[in-house]
């Protein structure tokens, strides 16, 4: 059970950081982004973030789906371990140049909201089942077979 906890979270990052990858290098290779490792303005850090949102609530809604159970306490950790990598890139990149201050710090914000709205959307399209109430077994009740009455013919065949 805690493997399946511990991949909930894995997978929900992995996917989050993978998309965000190749989204990346997308925007490159079409030119919508400057050569790798040139500044981006304010503009094009508005839809790296943009995307950045939509991969952030997706991961959080396939960890809410991959949690054997839960799934909040599974994507509170998913957006802890997302702020907490924000942070560090925010303080890896602060000084670089290469993108707005307040991207690299937007990026270390949203995880929790994202994360919070990646969950909703699990928890609206497949809301969790209600609990089935476990009532132990009735004792079988003995029940006796009425005479018959006298008024009525006997169904007996004589001996």
């Amino acid at each position: 059970m805690v493997w399946k906890s511990v991949w909930a979270v894995v997978a929900g990052l992995l996917y989050t950081i993978a998309l965000t990858t190749v989204l990346d290098v997308l925007m490159y290779l079409v030119g919508v982004f400057a050569k790798f490792g040139d500044p981006i303005n304010s503009s094009m850090a508005a839809l790296a973030l943009s995307y950045r949102i939509l991969a952030g609530i997706s991961g959080a809604y396939l960890t809410a789906g991959l949690a054997p159970f839960n799934p909040a306490r599974h994507v509170f950790v998913l957006a802890s371990i997302g702020t907490v990598l924000g942070l560090i890139g925010m303080i890896a990149t602060w000084d670089s140049g290469l993108a707005p201050h307040w991207f690299a710090a937007a990026i270390a914000i949203i995880a929790y909201p994202q994360s919070w709205l990646g969950y909703a959307l699990h928890e609206r399209l497949h809301p969790p089942q209600p609990l089935k109430s476990v009532e132990p077994p009735r004792p079988k009740m003995r029940t006796r077979k009425k005479p018959a009455r006298s008024d009525q013919p006997s169904t007996r065949k004589p001996k």
